[in-house]
């Protein structure tokens, strides 16, 4: 069984372009939970890097019945582990988030009001 890549550049380099993209993916809808805005962009991206990070570990997972050697299948494993243990939760927690930032606004413009 060859390899899917000979060497651990290929590796490093995606595990460091996948925290470049998680970082700014991250604080992009940070900002925008923050502000409650963007609800329907920021619920299609975090679904996307879950479901980016469910791909990786299915594909450590073949790596791994195939035989692929320790510098093919951690890549996928740690880019897909850290991807579902960062994302899914946040996934979860967003209803929330902007129904708490719909509620204070709601409740600043009663008591603007008044």
């Amino acid at each position: 069984m060859t390899a899917w890549w000979t060497d651990n550049f290929f590796g490093v380099w995606l595990g460091v372009g996948h925290a470049i993209i998680v970082a700014c993916l991250g604080m992009a809808c940070a900002w925008f939970i923050y502000h409650g805005q963007k609800r329907q962009l920021v619920t299609r991206i975090v679904t996307g890097a879950s479901a980016f990070g469910v791909l990786c570990l299915a594909a450590c997972l073949l790596a791994l019945l195939q035989g692929q050697p320790f510098r093919v299948w951690y890549p996928l494993a740690m880019m897909g582990g850290m991807s579902v243990l960062m994302w899914v939760p946040n996934l979860i927690a967003l209803d929330w988030l902007y129904r708490r930032h719909d509620s204070r606004r709601l409740a600043a413009e009663e008591l603007r009001r008044s």
